[in-house]
């Protein structure tokens, strides 16, 4: 089975290996082989596009995590959250096993992609997923960047804006070390593809999206609450914790655990005080509470810290769970 996005028709699939029939049910590309086959190189011709990524004469948008290419299996294209105060998107967490990659592009305007550049439009290469950015954008030598939209100049040269986005990854990182406690050893490694804000306009989730080889992101949402997000709605535990941090870490004026974890616990206040006023309940907010006895015995940041790795690994099923551990 293949995924392929439904707005792109699929022409023709040809293989030399073995024979077989073909059958599309939405977003499914459906593989029927009369004998068993361990291995089968397959030559798929499809055309099409989709409403919300695109690739005409002017700007290209095709993020490596929508099937705009043939992905192996069946895929969640679109995904409604039921946890962390909902929302809906695109599913950012769709990925292949690396595989090697030959792209011939062929395109009217600039373009970056992950994919090394060998020679005029070819690229050869690895990855666990193809993007493509292109339109009004310059590409750099930066060690960090691939590109930059020069719409987000705002007046400044572009040296003073390489440095102030320098400035504000290197922020993000330490942010994700120091304030979350997460190794961003990794994460540092990695170049950026700045894409406009097209890519997530309108959903949620689908700003900063991490790959194996590179980090495609809006240049506004550049920064260590959206990761902490994407990270968050990643894992996706059932939780309150989870629901009250994915909310607070946004809307926090300064990104440091005593506010964090001060938001946390004035936004259960407020939500419980919603759902009295609604008549949906009379009992007293549970997590605060737990919070706040916490934040004394441990400090800010190491509780911070261990709800994060409590929210991010599979060891504590609970909320309970976790506070059954230190009391």
């Amino acid at each position: 089975m293949l995924t392929l996005y439904h707005g792109y028709e699929v022409k023709d699939i040809k293989s030399r290996d073995a024979d077989f029939t073909y059958e599309r049910v939405g977003d499914k590309i459906i593989l029927n082989f009369p004998q068993k086959i361990t291995k089968c190189d397959l030559e798929l011709e499809y055309e099409g596009m989709s409403g919300k990524f695109y690739s005409n004469s002017q700007a290209v948008m095709l993020p490596g995590y929508f099937p705009w290419y043939p992905m192996a299996g069946e895929r969640q294209v679109f995904v409604e959250y039921p946890y962390y105060n909902g929302g809906n998107g695109y599913n950012p967490y769709n990925r292949i096993p690396e595989a090697d990659f030959t792209l011939r592009i062929f395109s009217d305007c600039d373009f970056v992609t992950n994919i090394k550049k060998k020679a005029g439009n070819l690229f050869e290469g690895k990855s666990d997923g193809v993007s493509i950015v292109g339109g009004n954008i310059t590409q750099t030598d930066n060690h960090f960047l691939f590109n930059y939209l020069p719409l987000e100049l705002n007046g400044i040269g572009e040296k003073q804006y390489l440095e102030e986005i320098g400035q504000n990854w290197n922020r993000t990182l330490e942010e994700i070390e120091h304030v979350f406690g997460i190794d961003a050893s990794e994460l540092q490694n990695k170049k950026l593809m700045m894409a406009s804000k097209d890519m997530g306009r309108n959903f949620c989730n689908n700003y900063f999206v991490e790959f194996d080889d590179y980090i495609l992101c809006s240049g506004d949402y550049l920064d260590s609450p959206t990761y902490m997000n994407y990270l968050l709605y990643q894992c996706g535990k059932e939780s309150e914790i989870g629901n009250l941090l994915a909310a607070s870490v946004l809307s926090v004026d300064t990104v440091s655990a005593d506010e964090i974890l001060d938001k946390m616990i004035s936004k259960e206040r407020e939500y419980q005080q919603l759902l009295n006023e609604f008549g949906e309940g009379k009992s007293s907010p549970k997590v605060s509470g737990y919070l706040k006895a916490l934040k004394q015995r441990l400090g800010a940041e190491q509780l911070l810290h261990d709800l994060v790795q409590y929210l991010l690994e599979p060891d504590l099923k609970t909320d309970q769970d976790f506070f059954d551990s230190y009391f």
